[in-house]
């Protein structure tokens, strides 16, 4: 009887503890069920990307109450942690298999040979590996070996710059293989941890991720996934590792303060057009008047500077954080003219911009040079008497000047343009792409009359013309730039 009560009690105290499993399971299904209702009421089917926004809604919800408790001994957080894992097989989701391309890697391993040997191994291993259960390396390693007089250790094959450290000429095939296969192992597992970083942030819960022995297989199975086309580009994205060269920070303080003063100026200065614009009688005045007065009452008092929630250590890149919210912001202050105006300028910029002026200032004596030839083809063509064209030099020295300075014009123009592309990332937002459209035509006409007259001999009128519409489309880009925003482009 004892013995019973002993196996009774044990029986039921199994019972409990796995009913407290899974109570924690049915917290977090309800409490999910919950969001997944919460998300669809918020977003409509028909909305864009209404998947994303779903899940993004579901995360907050979860979130907001991860910490509330339940049922009086658990919260959503903590029965997450003790949930059963489920699996494909009870939750569902996504499961892929992606193949490395071990190809690939002893291509870049062999600094992307041209020889022959290793291509034809190459070709051979994929026709091979169709009808073979082997790995892509065993099959490429003996398809090499086949070939006559192949030597894996070949300056030409992986005794190169690479591997200059572990593979010399001197090594056999049978030394070189357990390099290689390291190499590849090494390159496998390198994948291998990136897509697991990727998939861990990706916000999935229990995924499993596993290599499929030495095949270059990894299997990714991610429970209660449903987005297929994020996961593809979530695995399959690649990579970039850029560098960029950065200013210290301490540089561009006083930019700041002087770039929140000009937009709390142009501020100030659009609240008052909207009021002048507004007034047309006398009760209207003082209802703008009232209006100047709550609108500047709203406007910060420093328009950047209290956007910016931290800044960066002494001597560093940084040299204000933003709230993400305020990225649009921040973005149309920074990219105002009057602001960029007030960036320190690098010599390579002052480069720039000694190049640009030295330019127009000779396309701009061109166009006047083009102008006195015109003259002085006038008076010989009707006979005319001009005492300031008599004095001219001949009209053969003159078109010789001519295209003297409009040789130095195009060699100037074609530095400023190149150079003007490294300190320029925005040209659309910078109000910059119009000046650069058109002194590129000014600089293809240029280019046209210069090949014209070397190949053609060309000179006379037509040299004159194409002078003057080079010139004109530099003052169109430069000197007539409000002209060409409000009444060309409109903006």
């Amino acid at each position: 009887m004892h013995k019973n009560g002993l196996v009774k009690f044990i029986a039921i105290l199994f019972a409990l503890i796995s009913l407290l499993q899974i109570s924690y399971t049915y917290v977090v299904n309800k409490i999910e069920k919950d969001a997944e209702n919460y998300s669809i009421t918020k977003v409509d089917i028909d909305d864009e990307d209404y998947v994303i926004k779903r899940e993004q809604l579901q995360r907050s919800y979860l979130d907001s109450v991860s910490t509330i408790s339940v049922f009086g001994f658990t919260n959503y957080k903590d029965a997450k942690e003790k949930e059963l894992n489920k699996g494909l097989d009870l939750k569902g989701g996504i499961n892929v298999i992606l193949q490395i391309s071990v190809k690939d890697i002893l291509k870049g391993l062999a600094e992307n040979t041209n020889d022959p040997n290793f291509n034809k191994a190459l070709d051979n291993a994929d026709e091979l590996q169709k009808s073979s259960n082997d790995t892509y390396l065993e099959i490429f390693l003996n398809a090499f070996e086949e070939i006559e007089g192949s030597q894996l250790a070949s300056p030409d094959v992986f005794a190169n710059r690479t591997l200059s450290d572990e593979i010399n000429f001197e090594m056999s095939n049978d030394e070189v293989k357990p390099i290689i296969r390291r190499k590849i192992d090494e390159s496998i597992t390198s994948a291998f941890e990136v897509l697991r970083k990727r998939i861990d942030k990706f916000g999935v819960t229990q995924p499993n991720i596993q290599r499929l022995g030495n095949s270059g297989r990894i299997l990714v199975e991610l429970p209660g996934a449903k987005d297929v086309d994020r996961v593809k580009k979530l695995l399959q994205s690649t990579a970039q590792l850029e560098f960029w060269t950065s200013e210290k920070n301490q540089e561009y303080f006083t930019f700041l303060s002087q770039a929140n003063q000009v937009i709390k100026a142009n501020l100030d200065e659009e609240i008052i057009k909207e009021s002048v614009s507004s007034e047309s009688s006398q009760i209207d005045d003082l209802l703008a008047d009232v209006e100047v007065k709550s609108d500047s009452l709203s406007i910060e008092k420093n328009p950047l500077l209290d956007l910016i929630i931290g800044t960066g250590f002494q001597g560093g890149p940084v040299l204000a954080q933003f709230n993400f919210r305020d990225k649009d912001k921040v973005d149309s202050y920074i990219n105002l003219p009057e602001v960029r105006q007030l960036l320190p300028s690098s010599p390579t910029l002052q480069a720039h911009v000694v190049c640009s002026i030295l330019a127009y200032s000779l396309i701009t004596i061109s166009s006047l040079q083009a102008l006195l030839i015109e003259l002085q083809i006038r008076q010989l063509k009707f006979k005319s008497q001009n005492k300031i064209v008599s004095s001219l030099p001949s009209l053969e020295i003159m078109e010789k000047l001519l295209f003297r300075i409009i040789f130095l014009s195009e060699v100037l123009l074609s530095i400023s343009l190149v150079s003007g592309f490294f300190f320029y990332d925005n040209l659309h937002e910078q109000k910059l792409l119009h000046k650069v459209a058109l002194s590129s035509m000014a600089w293809l006409c240029f280019a046209i009359l210069l090949s014209g007259r070397l190949l053609k001999g060309w000179r006379g009128p037509l040299a004159i013309r194409l002078t003057w519409i080079s010139f004109i489309c530099l003052a169109l880009g430069f000197v007539g730039t409000k002209f060409v925003l409000e009444y060309i482009l409109k903006i």
